[in-house]
């Protein structure tokens, strides 16, 4: 059953009231470390989580095509490929500083908020196109996958970067 939009904001909420008490526990350093260069640090989670919400925002929600190039806070996207735009992402953020990171992250969250708001039910049930699925399916569970599950994929890392 879809849930509604109300009950999809209070699900998105609760994930993200989690997602945030882990990051509370971090100082600057420990979201800017980096074990190794080739490793995320949190702050990279964050532009990471951020990113994709502006994907949802900007590409996913309104339903063009994922064939169309995507300008996403500044990286261009002609192919819709997770790993590489992960790539790209990460490239593009990953120097800026943590203040800059932390408010754009709150900023998408809070676009991603105003864009389900404006959503009506019937457009959660609707159909969506997301290129790593076979079929077409419901716009509410490309909201999902790009929130509450998304901040459940990311959890544990940030988690352990408190130790």
């Amino acid at each position: 059953m879809t849930p509604t939009k109300s009950d999809l904001l209070a699900q998105i909420r609760a994930a993200r009231a989690e997602f945030e008490a882990a990051l509370a526990a971090l100082t600057p350093a420990q979201m800017e470390a980096r074990p190794t260069p080739d490793d995320w640090s949190v702050k990279d989670v964050l532009a990471h989580i951020a990113l994709w919400e502006q994907m949802l925002v900007h590409y996913q929600l309104p339903g063009i095509p994922p064939e169309e190039p995507y300008d996403v806070a500044g990286v261009t996207i002609t192919e819709y490929d997770v790993d590489d735009m992960n790539a790209q992402f990460r490239a593009a953020w990953r120097d800026r500083p943590l203040a800059d990171v932390r408010a754009f992250y709150e900023r998408s969250h809070q676009d991603v908020l105003a864009a389900i708001e404006a959503c009506s039910d019937a457009r959660l049930t609707e159909k969506g196109r997301y290129s790593d699925e076979p079929d077409d399916y419901p716009v509410v569970n490309i909201i999902l996958a790009e929130t509450v599950e998304h901040y459940e994929e990311h959890i544990d890392a940030i988690r352990q970067a408190a130790h």
